[in-house]
């Protein structure tokens, strides 16, 4: 303030001109950069959020698809002839019901390529695309996967992300490098129903017939239905 006092009137006027001049600009472009900084966090944040909708809904509609066509399956009658008759305990048989398995699964389910595996299976037999080579299936029927579900009893449980190591009591092969160490699942037990027409439908082409839905037997086992998917698919 001193120096201030000490200069001449001339150089006293500049330099308030130019405080007055500077706390201006200093506060609009204070206030211009905060309204600036808050106007892009603003959009970033919608953009975010519309990307993460934008997901969720495409995650929604595949999971959904998957569901759909869980439920259809119920409806196969190939698949209902297969487990309704004795499974033969011949090797050769059982490749040829294995590949008649596979066929059925890839109809409903071959299209969606972020399926990691699937496969039936029951306390006797295993059946699909497993890629799951280095298991037998006992390490199947005795997981937490098998049990949930039977526990649903036909209803499809969705379970979240697991290390396939601790899922299936593999912890030896932690260190093994599995492709895809980490998956989550959809599980369920297939109640397979048949649907037959009765009556003579030739007597009319107009005839619609009457539609009997017959379940298997109270004493055939139940496959249940394992369907994999990689972790990074959500």
């Amino acid at each position: 303030f001193r120096k201030y006092r000490e200069l001449n009137l001339r150089s006293k006027l500049i330099l308030s001109y130019f405080f007055l001049i500077l706390l201006p600009m200093v506060t609009i472009g204070l206030v211009t950069y905060i309204l600036s900084y808050n106007i892009l966090l603003k959009n970033s944040r919608d953009n975010i959020f519309e990307i993460v909708k934008k997901n969720n809904n495409i995650i929604d509609i595949k999971l959904s698809q998957i569901e759909y066509n869980a439920l259809n399956l119920v409806l196969d009658e190939e698949l209902y002839d297969v487990f309704s008759n004795d499974i033969p305990d011949d090797a050769g048989e059982l490749i040829r019901t294995d590949k008649l398995v596979t066929q059925i699964l890839n109809k409903y389910f071959s299209h969606y390529d972020y399926i990691y595996s699937i496969y039936l299976v029951t306390n006797e037999f295993q059946f699909g695309k497993s890629d799951f080579i280095f298991l037998n299936r006992d390490n199947f029927t005795k997981t937490r996967l098998y049990l949930d579900a039977l526990e649903e009893k036909g209803k499809l449980r969705w379970v979240p992300t697991y290390h396939v190591c601790d899922m299936f009591g593999i912890n030896e092969l932690k260190n093994a490098g599995i492709e895809y160490p980490y998956l989550f699942s959809a599980v369920k037990q297939l109640n397979l129903v048949k649907v037959e027409t009765i009556g003579d439908l030739a007597l009319s082409p107009y005839a619609q017939g009457a539609r009997e839905m017959r379940n298997l037997p109270g004493n055939v086992e139940r496959p249940v239905i394992f369907i994999n998917f990689k972790e990074d698919m959500l």
